[in-house]
């Protein structure tokens, strides 16, 4: 019989500790998605510095309209305006640098956004990834010529996956 006493005496016991243990593991719990929320779910203020055209049509960015990305992991979340003037002559693609360089095995896949280009005339269009370079590649939906013309307003949203490099890690 003592035995048996002696398993009732730990019962209660047990019952407190894991009550205590339950106490801590919510406060954990509450802090650990603070610090993912902190660290993971904020938007950023960015928009492209470097641009360039294809064929001989330059880009010149005149000013910025707001910009933000969001990171999750390798998942980049984008959103910029921007207003510039083309030059040159007339080409079908403006090219922006992305926030960080994109996993090339996504490159190669095109990646997936739209745009609002008003070159004169506003229009929809898509965005995608140049599979040579690091490079947001911006179009027409017609992939029509851009208007060479100064107050071209292009506007972004889009997402990508990154490549797992120490230089894409910072938050």
């Amino acid at each position: 019989m003592s035995n048996l006493n002696w398993a009732f005496d730990v019962v209660p016991n047990i019952k407190t500790t894991l009550m205590k243990w339950a106490v801590v593991l919510r406060r954990m719990d509450k802090i650990i998605k603070a610090v993912i929320v902190f660290c993971f779910s904020d938007w950023r203020d960015w928009t492209p510095t470097t641009f360039s055209a294809s064929g001989t049509m330059t880009f010149t960015k005149t000013a910025d309209n707001g910009g933000k990305y969001l990171k999750i992991g390798n998942t980049v979340i984008y959103s910029f305006s921007i207003t510039g003037t083309t030059g040159g002559i007339a080409s079908t693609e403006i090219y922006a640098k992305l926030p960080f360089l994109p996993n090339e095995k996504y490159r190669t896949t095109g990646g997936i956004g739209v745009s609002v280009i008003n070159d004169g005339v506003t229009v929809m269009g898509i965005t995608s990834m140049r599979s040579s370079s690091t490079s947001l590649i911006i179009r027409k939906y017609n992939v029509a010529n851009y208007t060479l013309a100064a107050n071209v307003t292009i506007t972004c949203f889009g997402i990508y996956e990154c490549a797992d490099l120490p230089e894409n890690n910072i938050v």
